[in-house]
């Protein structure tokens, strides 16, 4: 089988949500101040993980690390992981969608 960058991006988005998952399952284990926000983070990274499901996964997602990024500004912390983060999924639902209008 070719390596196509469709075959790609999917990795990476497996790849990008595994990463989620495991932050956000170490966060609702040790963080019960920010466990409902963790479990509406782990229901976003799985919606995320299939193509189907990417748009309201990522919309779950932003929406999360959004009001993340809120919160930790308002203690006076500036997590510019949380951008990233949303950067990365604003990516790969664009690419994806590029990539299957184009191939």
């Amino acid at each position: 089988m070719p390596v196509t960058a469709i075959r790609l991006l999917q990795a990476y988005r497996f790849v990008f949500a595994g990463l989620i998952l495991v932050a956000s399952i170490e966060t609702l284990i040790h963080e019960h101040d920010a466990a409902a926000l963790a479990a509406i983070e782990i229901a976003g990274v799985l919606l995320f993980a299939w193509r189907r499901t990417e748009i309201a996964g990522a919309t779950v997602l932003v929406a999360v690390f959004t009001f993340a990024e809120a919160m930790t500004i308002a203690r006076g912390q500036w997590p510019v992981h949380l951008l990233q983060y949303t950067a990365a999924a604003v990516f790969i639902v664009l690419l994806d969608r590029r990539l299957r209008v184009s191939g």
